[in-house]
């Protein structure tokens, strides 16, 4: 399933109705549905507020393929950004100095099993997957 949000913080609300419409159909557990909510704002805020030259319009996407959730956020006419050299957050250092910012890709990290990063042609393309795990709910 897939979608087109406005390049704005705003379009948060409609992030979040088209996850829940989404993990109704697929019969997402409320925790795996809070996760992908969770990676869905990280990743979708990260693009609008550092990639404030980007299309119009970001395209988020997820899908259900067995026991995996697959979840994709695709910005368009974008400078190169690899997630994967960020380097890891120290928490207690991070929290103990009152850093802001930095938190989001941890955060995503945290709750999905795989994160990847790819920019071709001036596209970024990021792919977090989650293991599925027990019955559906």
């Amino acid at each position: 399933m897939k979608t087109e949000l406005r390049r704005e913080i705003a379009a948060l609300d409609e992030l979040f109705a088209w996850v829940d419409q989404f993990a109704a159909s697929a019969g997402l557990r409320e925790k795996d549905v809070f996760d992908a909510k969770l990676a869905a704002e990280e990743l979708f805020t990260n693009m609008v507020k550092h990639n404030p030259r980007g299309r119009d319009r970001i395209t988020v996407s997820l899908d259900r393929d067995g026991d995996r959730l697959v979840l994709r956020v695709r910005d368009d006419d974008v400078d190169r950004f690899d997630g994967s050299l960020v380097t890891p957050v120290d928490l207690k250092h991070h929290l103990g100095n009152h850093e802001i910012g930095g938190l989001g890709l941890h955060l995503v990290r945290s709750v999905m099993d795989r994160l990847s990063f790819e920019h071709e042609a001036g596209v970024l393309s990021v792919t977090a997957v989650k293991e599925l795990e027990g019955e559906d709910v």
